[in-house]
């Protein structure tokens, strides 16, 4: 929720073009805590794979890499069919493909 808040006070002072309270706050902690969390967790699901490592590593390929590549698709369809609502970000081929 940290990062959600964060996101969100920063999309409406760019859009709105005001400041808002809460600006102070480190909102953007919620991703350092996200990525403890997530370590955490991954390591102790990896635990089973002790030896295998090419076992847990297609695993979890087939988990993220969908869904990774559902929501690149649809942030680059976002650039081609509303490019005003895409703020400040340039849509580049070679990010793109590299991703």
């Amino acid at each position: 929720m940290m990062v959600v808040i964060g996101h969100v006070l920063a999309e409406a002072e760019h859009y709105f073009a005001l400041p808002l309270p809460g600006d102070a706050l480190p909102w953007t902690r919620g991703v350092d805590i996200f990525f403890v969390i997530s370590g955490f967790v991954i390591a102790l699901s990896a635990k089973r794979y002790i030896g295998r490592p090419w076992a847990f590593f297609w695993r979890r390929l087939l988990r993220v890499a969908p869904l990774y590549y559902v929501f690149t698709t649809l942030m680059v369809a976002a650039f081609l069919l509303l490019p005003a609502a895409v703020k400040d970000t340039p849509l580049d081929p070679a990010q793109v493909i590299s991703s």
